[in-house]
């Protein structure tokens, strides 16, 4: 284990004791006291310092693994899988129920992330890192004009240029957190896309772009908040659109 220093305390009996555990390890995780790789101790030694069965532990253990949590390897041990804040985000992304207020939200969260996440790349990213994302997208363009299915790789465009600018930002949390964001977001993507909405936003990432090189953050932060509320207003409107029928807004 590669933090013999943390000390588990025994955990006061609870009524569902395994949900009690999970959370204490959640919690070291959180607090950075575990990290990806790290491996816990042995069922047996764990235990006791938590002051707890041996069924209740791999019950617990159970429920980290089927988070995806923790991995747990047969003749192995068990190793922290990932980062929690990334998977209690996704889990919650999963669990969305759609509806017209909370589509609104979302998008509300998306701008102040994604604004702020420019406003850093402006500050952190290399010239040569910023110079990447302009000429990715005008290699797009021209891919276009040869694509066979040019609304996938508009789409796939679109999350590359988003994900470039989240990596640029140098935020090992934005870093985390965004890849759920946009898996959730993959269908309205295709579906902008196939309404010509991608076609806009090859140029607004073009206009984003730009800003970055220049280094100018109200510019940037600006072209941004108009993109991303544009998307959404795009979106909305869609009637068609999966996400806005469940929502019962056609």
């Amino acid at each position: 284990m590669g933090n013999t220093k943390i000390i588990f305390n025994p955990i006061n009996q609870y009524h569902n004791i395994s949900e009690k555990i999970a959370l204490v390890i959640k919690n070291f995780i959180t607090d950075g006291k575990l990290k990806a790789g790290d491996r816990l101790p042995s069922e047996r030694d764990l235990a006791p310092m938590l002051g707890v069965s041996r069924n209740s532990l791999r019950e617990a253990l159970k429920v980290l693994a089927t988070s995806g949590i923790v991995e747990i390897r047969h003749g192995q041990g068990v190793f922290i899988k990932s980062h929690e804040s990334q998977h209690l985000f996704k889990q919650y992304l999963d669990g969305f129920n759609i509806d017209k207020r909370k589509l609104h939200d979302l998008y509300c969260v998306r701008r102040v992330l994604e604004t702020q996440a420019v406003e850093w790349a402006c500050v952190f990213a290399s010239t040569e890192e910023l110079e990447k994302i302009k000429e990715t997208l005008l290699l797009t363009k021209k891919e276009l004009l040869t694509s066979e299915d040019p609304m996938l790789l508009l789409a796939k465009s679109d999350e590359n240029f988003h994900n470039l600018i989240i990596k640029a930002s140098y935020n090992s949390i934005l870093e985390k957190m965004m890849p759920s964001l946009f898996e959730f977001l993959i269908d309205a993507r295709l579906e902008s896309a196939k309404k010509g909405r991608a076609f806009k936003s090859l140029e607004e990432h073009l206009e984003i772009a730009d800003t970055l090189l220049d280094r100018d953050i109200s510019k940037a932060r600006l072209s941004m908040e108009k993109h991303l509320t544009a998307v959404e207003r795009d979106l909305v409107e869609e009637k068609r659109h999966p996400l806005v029928q469940e929502a019962g807004l056609d």
